[in-house]
């Protein structure tokens, strides 16, 4: 029964700790792509967006 009691309390605790680290946010519209980050035109760095 304890053992039971262990494994409730670790699925409890990693569960919700599993679905953020597999997080994609929604896309703005059907037809968008997502582009990966990339070095812009003036040596900039520009964080992956929607496009």
């Amino acid at each position: 029964m304890v053992g039971l009691r262990i494994l409730a309390l670790a699925l409890a605790l990693t569960v919700p700790l599993a679905a953020c680290a597999v997080y994609v946010p929604p896309r703005p519209y059907p037809a968008a792509v997502w582009v990966p980050g990339h070095w812009g035109p003036y040596g900039r760095w520009v964080p992956g967006h929607w496009a």
